[in-house]
């Protein structure tokens, strides 16, 4: 599932744009405005 941010804060630097969800992980990645992103990563 992805949620994405009101368009009146789009404007804003190093807004969180867009949240990934997952039901069984969580917060699985995340993208700001300024174009930085952080992903899960699962170990072996």
């Amino acid at each position: 599932m992805v949620f994405s941010s009101d368009p009146y804060f789009s404007n804003r630097e190093r807004f969180i744009s867009n949240l990934y969800w997952s039901k069984s992980k969580g917060l699985v990645r995340y993208e700001k405005t300024d174009g930085e992103c952080w992903e899960l990563v699962e170990g072996d």
